[in-house]
């Protein structure tokens, strides 16, 4: 969550990936050897609490809904696969954490207030 704040307030291809590899390790951990699984989630949690020590920034706006199909169609016309992966992880993250701002940066990322989608 605090990654997808980040993007909200600069939306940049750094903060973008701070969200879509947490996903990308997360999808892969069941399907490689424990130590291994362990050891990537290790990583992740370490690389967010250095890049995102100071929490989510304060200037996050709230989204105007939640990620819908609008979103991932929209991220789809896009033809550019770091929407598709960031509208996919903030799906997934928003439905484990119930976390609106996984909603804002799916909107920021697409240009759709998810709300009129």
């Amino acid at each position: 969550a605090a990654g997808a704040g980040y993007f909200v307030a600069v939306p940049n291809i750094f903060h973008l990936h701070g969200v879509t590899g947490a996903m990308a390790v997360e999808l892969l951990a069941p399907h490689i050897a424990h130590e291994a699984a362990a050891a990537g989630l290790a990583q992740v949690r370490a690389e967010h609490l250095a890049l995102y020590s100071r929490g989510r920034p304060a200037a996050a706006p709230q989204p105007a809904g939640a990620p819908s199909r609008a979103l991932a169609v929209a991220a789809e016309a896009s033809l550019d696969p770091h929407q598709v992966k960031l509208v996919e992880a903030c799906r997934r993250g928003l439905e484990l954490s119930g976390d609106p701002v996984f909603a804002a940066a799916a909107e920021t990322v697409t240009g759709v207030p998810s709300e009129t989608a």
